[in-house]
Order: C-alpha cells, then sequence, then structure tokens
C-alpha cells in the first residue's frame, strides 16, 4: 500500500496553540521566551515551502530570532520554524552535550530528523524523550511519522502511525500538527467520516487555519456532505482566492455533489487559466476534468479520469519519493 501525497507535520513549540499564518499583529522586538515569540502560536513546519503552517510571522521574524537571541532554545526552535532542519540539528546536539536530558532540545533534534528523512534515528530520540515524559504528544507524534515512513509502509504501520497521532492529539488540547496527520491517515485509511471529525477537532484549535479546512473540505466531500465540504473549501479561497487545491476541489464538489458542471467549468477555468502553480500534476487533473467537462474526451479516457474526492490515489514512486511527496504543502489526493 503506497502513501498519499499528505502533508508531514510536527509540532516545533511544546505547549503554545494558535492560527494561521494571517494578521498584521506586531511582532515582538526582542522576545524572551518561545511563548512570547509566538505571541499564542504553534509553530508547525511544512518542510518543503519553508513555511510554518501556524504561525502569524513570516520567515524573516524567526530569521532574526534565530540570528539574535542569546537563548540556545530559542535559536534552535527558531531555526525549525525557518526551515533550517540542518542548522537546528546541530544548534540541539550543541545544546544536549552539556544538557544531555533536554526535553526541549530532544524534541528539535527528532523534529529536525524527520524533516531530514532519518526516520530511525528521529524515533530513537522521541523514545528517549518518552522515558522521561510518556505519553509526551510530540514524540508521539514523531513515532508516528517514523512509523508510517518506514520502507515496509504495510497496513499495521499505518494503524500503528494511526495509534500515535491519536494519543497525542487527544492527550493535549493544544496540539495542532498530529491531529493533522491523523486527518490524512484516516483519509488514507478509508475512513473519511473519522477525518473529517478530527479536521473539524483541528479547526477548532487553530482557528480554522488553511490546513484543517482544507483537509476537512476534502473528507466532507468524500462522505458526500457537500454543504459542510463548500464551507470549509470556501473559507480557504476566502483567504487566498488563487488556492489551486481549494479550487480543484471544490470544482469536483460542484461537479459531483451538486451536478453543477457550469460552477465547476468556472472553478477548473480559472485554475487553469489565471492561477500559477508549481503542482504541475495538480493541473494535469485539472484539465482532464475541465475537458472531459468540455466534451474534448472520448468515452474510453473520460473513464480513466479518477475521481479523487471519491477514490484515494497512490503514489507509485519508491519509499524515499513517497517520503518527499509527503513533505508537500498539502496532500495531493
Amino acid at each position: 500500500m503506497k502513501l498519499l501525497r499528505n502533508t508531514i507535520l510536527i509540532t516545533l513549540t511544546l505547549s503554545i496553540s494558535g492560527c494561521a499564518t494571517f494578521g498584521k499583529k506586531e511582532a515582538p522586538k526582542s522576545p524572551d521566551t518561545l511563548a512570547q515569540a509566538a505571541q499564542g502560536d504553534i509553530i508547525v513546519q511544512q518542510p518543503r515551502s519553508k513555511d510554518a503552517v501556524v504561525s502569524k510571522f513570516n520567515r524573516d521574524y524567526w530569521l532574526g530570532i534565530r540570528n539574535d537571541a542569546t537563548s540556545s532554545i530559542m535559536r534552535m526552535h527558531a531555526s525549525m520554524a525557518t526551515g533550517e532542519a540542518k542548522a537546528a540539528e546541530d544548534l540541539a546536539r550543541t545544546y544536549l552535550q552539556k544538557n544531555p536530558k533536554n526535553i526541549d532540545a530532544l524534541s528539535v533534534l527528532a523534529a529536525s530528523l524527520v524533516l531530514q528523512k532519518n526516520y530511525a534515528l528521529a524515533e530513537y530520540y522521541a523514545k528517549q524523550i518518552e522515558k522521561q515524559v510518556p505519553g509526551h504528544p510530540v514524540a508521539s507524534n514523531i513515532r508516528g511519522l517514523a512509523t508510517m515512513l518506514k520502507g515496509s509502509n504495510r497496513i499495521k504501520h499505518f494503524r500503528k502511525a494511526k495509534e500515535y497521532f491519536a494519543n497525542a492529539f487527544d492527550g493535549d488540547g493544544d496540539q495542532i500538527a498530529p491531529g493533522l496527520n491523523l486527518g490524512h491517515l484516516q483519509l488514507e485509511l478509508g475512513d473519511a467520516a473519522g477525518a473529517f471529525q478530527t479536521f473539524a477537532e483541528v479547526a477548532k484549535r487553530c482557528k480554522k487555519c488553511e490546513p484543517a479546512q482544507m483537509g476537512a473540505g476534502i473528507a466532507a466531500s468524500r462522505i458526500g456532505n457537500k454543504e459542510a465540504a463548500v464551507a470549509a473549501l470556501k473559507s480557504v479561497l476566502d483567504k487566498n482566492p488563487n488556492n489551486p487545491k481549494a479550487l480543484y476541489h471544490l470544482a469536483l464538489v460542484y461537479s459531483n455533489l451538486y451536478n453543477d458542471g457550469a460552477k465547476a467549468q468556472e472553478l477548473l477555468s480559472h485554475l487553469l487559466y489565471k492561477v500559477k502553480t508549481d503542482d504541475l500534476a495538480l493541473k494535469e487533473r485539472a484539465d482532464a476534468v475541465y475537458n472531459q467537462m468540455q466534451g474534448e474526451k472520448s468515452i474510453e479516457e473520460r473513464s480513466f479520469i479518477a475521481d479523487d474526492s471519491s477514490k484515494p490515489a497512490t503514489s507509485s514512486g519508491s519509499d524515499s519519493e513517497d517520503a518527499e511527496a509527503m513533505m508537500s504543502s498539502f496532500e495531493e489526493d
């Protein structure tokens, strides 16, 4: 069983919660603590884009903290928030030489290793965290990622990873990343109803941040809840009218659940001709669906086009390619 192209998310700060990268709240110029630096936000990393999914402040802000902060803990967390996994690893290892059991440093080290695809070593350090704090949510989330991305990728590993994510998410009401990972994995395992409930809970915690709303929209479409699907996907487009994935999935909802081909074509046309995106695979699928609606494909070709709002797609590369695919800004099912 191959993996869907899902988001890999790692909670970096340990006890602060918040919402997405929006708003104009002024950042503290010289923060003394992680909580002050994040101003109530959890920092959730999107490795490929090198942006924090859940942070009010941009990369330059975190670079400033990494370069200027006197606290080693602050610098290593800021390095993770900017996507500099190797720099974060080096800072964490240096700190651990004098403070070998520090939970913050062990968490950053384990998370940085996941981003660098060293899953076995990441799991080792997550276990070191659990020796001190059994059931630690960051450790559970990292163990879930390591279990899910091991080379064997068997269904039993997905189920075990699901347990880790659920324990992390249910055990700490401030956690966002394990909930997103859990929701994506539930979609992979065919539990769209469970995924919808998970993403809905994540949305409450992160004030309807984009990753949660996108997941909720896709899950809702798969269970036929067209009203919830439209509401979730439109909330993403309200913040970013050119979000390609939201446009694509909303078009599928109108086509498949509302039988509104005109609206679906309008959305697909906007995506194909007015939106710039590096996601060529998404554009190819959108083009195929659009051409189908335009009647430019034969019946045989039409039957080949997959309805990815109701059928889970799979990637076809090696395990390392699957892992890389899962390090994307959002799942591409």
